[in-house]
């Protein structure tokens, strides 16, 4: 009989190391570095179907695109990015366009003093690009998501970070301030949820928040082992993936989110009907 209850507790210690909580780190690893590169900062995440692609940006000093493997980061390929010098590359998805694979990338021209989303194959080879079109100028653009219809793009702001949604011309249809202090850097998508990286240093918050498509905050963590900016997310389907300004990659358990009363509209605004 001791035998059967000793067995019957591992049996269900083992059951419990098997599943994470909400918001727990299910693994983690650094995005690539490049020796003399002069920067450290890896500001995308996109998920393919099968790799983890991290946008290091370096500064804008000899930056790359690398596609790593999701288990613990090695690299499987590269290309030079092509923003350099005059234009920064930040947050970024991956889709289809006219039936091959793409990366789409938020970025800033210094130079022209637009923001772009543009459009690139899997060799860094630039497809095309449009213009985010705002009735009033923002800061920057930070990241993108592609939802199968509509583009939204996020711009962080400690006060409450600004999310449009896009049509295919980059023209804004509607917008809300996410319902949570903290610069939402990055974006993406979980079914009908919107998800948003959060960094708030005054609040010592690090982590990220699960919203509905009018801002109103449906799930939120955050992490003490965190401690630095966050600034891209991706979802593969079951974790969602978070790069951090140390180049730190994040895979997050967000199964099991809390249970939360219904949240208020955010706010939201038509600026065309």
């Amino acid at each position: 009989m001791r035998s059967v209850i000793l067995l019957a507790i591992i049996a269900a210690l083992a059951a419990g190391a098997a599943f994470a909580d909400f918001g727990d780190i299910v693994r983690s690893w650094e995005a690539p570095w490049v020796e003399g590169s002069g920067g450290t900062a890896c500001e995308g995440i996109a998920w393919d179907g099968e790799y983890i692609w991290c946008n290091c940006d370096y500064s804008r000093i000899r930056p790359r695109i690398y596609r790593c493997l999701a288990s613990n980061g090695s690299v499987v390929s590269w290309f030079a990015s092509p923003f350099i010098v005059d234009r920064s590359a930040r947050g970024m998805n991956c889709r289809r366009w006219q039936g091959q694979p793409c990366l789409e990338i938020a970025v800033w021209d210094d130079y022209e003093d637009i923001q772009y989303v543009y459009r690139l194959n899997y060799k860094g080879e630039i497809l095309g690009k449009f213009a985010v079109n705002l009735p009033n100028p923002s800061p920057y653009l930070s990241s993108v998501v592609f939802d199968g219809t509509y583009y939204w793009v996020t711009y962080p702001d400690y006060d409450g970070s600004v999310v449009y949604k896009l049509n295919n011309r980059g023209t804004a249809l509607s917008s809300f301030i996410l319902d949570r202090a903290g610069a939402a850097n990055g974006i993406c998508k979980q079914g009908d949820f919107l998800w948003f990286t959060l960094d708030s240093p005054s609040e010592m918050f690090f982590g990220a928040c699960k919203a509905r498509p009018n801002g109103s905050i449906v799930a939120s963590f955050d992490n003490t082992r965190f401690e630095d900016y966050m600034y891209d997310c991706t979802f593969d389907g079951e974790y969602l993936w978070l790069v951090a300004e140390t180049r730190m990659v994040y895979c997050i358990d967000v199964s099991n989110a809390p249970a939360v009363a219904p949240a208020s509209v955010g706010r939201i605004k038509a600026l065309y009907r």
